[in-house]
């Protein structure tokens, strides 16, 4: 019996409208359902026909087809800029033809247009479909696919594009299945055998997301039938950068927007910079595929800078405590899972970048106070470095650093020093750790017993302390300590660093948690200037200062008991 399809006809005048193909060849033709004893290709044909063809193409792994090689060029215009993607419900704003789009398949109720320029004029390059992610438009001509092909060769970012995406799969490696979901074998193919980024870095700090659309998933990864579930994922758009502007807009404040459906980010004069999307959906709906969380920047608007040296997620004024609502209804729309940091470190790509970029920078789910971080630190992870958890630096001796905590109520405030996290270095502890060293070695020295702690002979000031930071080292320390190794050949004096570690472990390491900020910060800096770890022997010292800071915690300084009598 022979096979019948209907196919959409190509943009040769020669062969146009639809093409009927009678006796398909093996790779085209469609499977038959043993459950429902349905035909793969029972939609065809209908609006989406050109996206159902180009699934069967992928997963039949028909190679040298044109559609492919379109849907290529279509993904990096999309991951290089060159094409915009727009989001249209379909249901509500896009006509009777809308309409009937959205009940031929309810799945792509949210649409989304993928335009770019030819010349001067604005086109449709294709559109969206939760098997295919893109389908390239058919009204294109071989013209104007050629001239964005020429765009994209012409790009110098293109290797890092490819980058992108690979850190995109490797994000989505726990469901990732191209043998079951077109659009995973489709990005296999773009993105080919690209390694990702090491740790995910450009996802993390160079990446816009766009979306978010309804896309198919394994239900599970390895799944021996091929099962699928439609999900809600954003797609990376490369932006170098980005991740440092949402982090500056978070140290602004946050207020709602009188009840218009946005949250507000207020510059220190009070002007609004940046407007969150926050809209009404009814009950149980996905508020995030109704644009929940898109972040607008006000015309007219300056630049925005750092406006405070934390990130402003909790609090009165904080982002996070403005969005608890939105937070509320993103669960009760994904099952009634919690939305906190793991939850959206596990699945980057199906959240918003208000949500993705902040978790990975702190931990958005701590009931702590909101906490200030170096000046070090705040730069890195502007530029998407990720910072351990609140809990691991609370655990002492857990190497990634410390975390103090002090005040009740509104009062309550905390400052972390991160020395590393997986294999990036913040230097925190190292940093604090050379001040302890060079009064250790007579080489700084306090003022009347106060701090800040100065250069011996040049009075120079090696700390700074504040209110909601109570120790911290000078800029001129964190650049020998933390980029450099110049300074090291001044500090490998291993029986210095010996009796340094010897004598606060024995008489630093109290129970107050300044004196265990101390202490681990002594044993960073003598591992980091010996290059491994160092052995505590010799003689303790006796001579401690405590200084109390402005936390109300005690700072312990202990002098060498071979070093010159302070001056």
């Amino acid at each position: 019996m022979p096979h019948w399809l209907l196919l959409p006809g190509s943009t040769d005048p020669a062969r146009p409208g639809l093409t009927i193909l009678k006796d398909i060849p093996g790779d085209l033709r469609p499977r038959i359902d043993p459950t429902t004893h349905r035909l793969e290709a029972r939609s065809f044909p209908t609006p989406f026909a050109l996206a159902e063809t180009l699934g069967m193409l992928l997963l039949r792994g028909v190679k040298g087809d044109p559609m492919i090689e379109k849907y290529r060029r279509l993904v990096l215009g999309v991951v290089l800029g060159h094409l915009e993607v727009t989001l249209v419900d379909l249901a509500e704003r896009a006509g009777k033809l809308g309409k009937a789009m959205a009940r031929v398949e309810p799945d792509t109720r949210y649409f989304g247009f993928v335009r770019g320029k030819l010349g001067d004029t604005t086109v449709s390059f294709g559109g969206t479909h939760p098997r295919t992610l893109f389908w390239p438009s058919p009204r294109r001509s071989d013209g104007d696919w050629e001239a964005l092909h020429q765009k994209i060769q012409g790009d110098t970012r293109l290797p890092r594009a490819l980058e992108l995406l690979a850190d995109a799969r490797e994000s989505l490696a726990a469901v990732w299945d191209p043998r079951a979901v077109p659009w995973m074998k489709a990005l296999e193919l773009v993105a080919s055998s690209t390694p990702p980024s090491p740790g995910l870095r450009v996802l993390a700090s160079d990446a816009r997301l766009v979306g978010p659309f309804q896309v198919a998933m394994p239900v599970e990864a390895g799944d021996p039938e091929g099962r699928t579930q439609v999900r809600r994922l954003y797609f990376p758009v490369l932006e170098p950068g980005f991740a440092r502007q949402i982090l500056e807009m978070c140290t602004l404040r946050f207020r709602p927007d009188g009840g218009r459906g946005a949250i507000v980010a207020l510059d220190p004069g009070d002007q609004i910079v940046f407007r969150i999307l926050t809209p009404s959906v009814a009950p149980g709906a996905d508020p995030l595929l109704a644009g929940a969380g898109t972040i607008v920047r006000e015309s007219g608007a300056g630049a925005v800078g750092v406006a405070a040296r934390s990130l402003r997620l909790l609090g009165e004024d904080g982002l996070f405590t403005h969005l608890g609502e939105l937070l509320a209804q993103i669960a009760i729309a994904d099952g009634g899972a919690t939305v906190d940091q793991a939850r959206i470190l596990r699945s980057p790509l199906a959240y918003p970048d208000v949500l993705r970029i902040p978790a990975r920078a702190a931990d958005p789910a701590s009931k702590s106070a909101p906490v200030v971080f170096s000046d070090e630190a705040q730069r890195r992870m502007r530029d998407g470095a990720s910072l351990p958890t609140l809990d691991a630096l609370r655990t002492v001796g857990s190497g990634a650093g410390v975390l103090l905590e002090w005040g009740t109520g509104p009062d309550r405030r905390a400052a972390a020093w991160i020395e590393s996290n997986g294999e990036l270095d913040f230097g925190d502890l190292r940093a604090v750790g050379s001040l302890l060293f060079a009064y250790f070695t007579g080489e700084a020295s306090l003022y009347q017993g106060k701090l800040p702690i100065r250069d011996a002979h040049s009075l120079a000031e090696l700390s700074k302390s504040s209110t909601e930071r109570p120790i911290d080292a000078t800029d001129a320390i964190y650049a020998r300590i933390v980029d450099g190794g110049a300074q090291r050949d001044a500090s490998l004096r291993l029986g210095s660093l010996q009796r340094f570690v010897a004598t606060y472990r024995e008489r630093a390491g109290g129970e107050d948690r300044g004196a265990q900020l101390a202490l681990a910060a002594a044993e960073a800096f003598a591992r980091w200037a010996w290059g491994g770890p160092v052995a505590p022997l010799g003689a303790r010292a006796t001579r401690v200062t405590r200084v109390d800071l402005p936390s109300g915690h005690v700072l312990p300084l202990v002098r060498d008991a071979l070093a010159e009598e302070e001056g």
